[in-house]
């Protein structure tokens, strides 16, 4: 009976816009290539950072579409084209 080999499906990594998330997207990307693996890369900021920034009366964020699609142009436009 043969037995298949395979490799991991789907590789999950944190960016941020740091140099170091820069760096892990980049070596995930590697990593799935040799797999034939998924990539999702998932886009994060530190929310207490940006409320204290903001004074702490704003609504957060994420329910504003367009700081959403903002998010999304950025993260598609210089992390998803590695």
């Amino acid at each position: 009976m043969a037995t298949e080999t395979r490799g991991i499906a789907r590789i999950v990594v944190g960016v941020d816009g740091s140099e170091h998330s820069g760096f892990a997207l980049k070596w995930a990307i590697r990593m799935a290539r040799g797999m034939h693996s998924e990539v999702v890369a998932v886009y994060a900021i530190d929310m207490r950072v940006w409320y204290a920034s903001a004074g702490g009366a704003v609504p957060p964020p994420q329910f504003d579409p367009e700081w959403r699609a903002e998010m999304q142009s950025e993260f598609e436009d210089r992390w998803c084209n590695h």
